[in-house]
């Protein structure tokens, strides 16, 4: 089952941000995200999550966690789920582990199935938490069911390396066909889709 939430769905400037977004792969990229950071300002969803996840993981900027914070924060108070997931993100990237925890459990519960596939790593890892591999395979295989690549990447890396016992070698082994038909797939179709978050 897949299930797609739009992070453009109701933006206004969804055009602008699609011709933006496709210059940060040229080389004129810098007048890109120039205009990608006007777009947010004006309120464009879109562009204040391309430009929060961009300053979160320094990409095409210095890593700047403090403010791709502020930018989730206004998405968040747009009621954009996706909000809380980049907030949480960028608070692990701090070790704050209580906060990120509490903000990719309101994401997953508000719908946005990419935050499951983190706090899986929360519990495998024990990032503030007791470790809990049960529980980081229940997280990876729901985000899993909803077509997430990144979960799904996970649990069958930790399944091959026996972290889950000789049968979840096996399930592993079994895994990684139609992993990577889905990955391909993705890439292909929509390289920017929450299945890819």
């Amino acid at each position: 089952m897949s299930m797609e939430i739009p992070e453009d769905a109701d933006d206004p400037f969804l055009d602008d941000y699609k011709e933006a977004r496709a210059l940060l792969r040229t080389s004129d990229w810098r007048s890109g995200l120039e205009r990608l950071e006007e777009l947010a300002h004006k309120g464009s969803i879109s562009s204040i999550l391309l430009v929060a996840d961009a300053m979160r993981v320094g990409w095409l900027y210095r890593q700047d966690l403090a403010t791709a914070s502020l930018w989730y924060q206004a998405a968040i108070e747009a009621g954009y789920p996706r909000g809380l997931f980049g907030l949480g993100l960028a608070q692990l990237a701090k070790e704050e582990f209580d906060s990120a925890r509490g903000n990719l459990e309101k994401a997953g519960a508000q719908g946005y199935w990419p935050a499951f596939n983190s706090l899986a790593g929360i519990y495998f890892w024990g990032d503030g938490v007791p470790v809990d591999r049960k529980k980081a395979e229940m997280l990876w295989k729901k985000a899993s069911s909803y077509g997430h690549v990144p979960a799904r990447k996970n649990l069958l890396d930790q399944r091959l390396a026996g972290s889950y016992g000789a049968w979840g070698k096996i399930k592993g082994l079994l895994g990684i066909l139609p992993y990577a038909i889905r990955r391909v797939h993705v890439a292909r179709t929509d390289p920017y889709s929450d299945a890819m978050r």
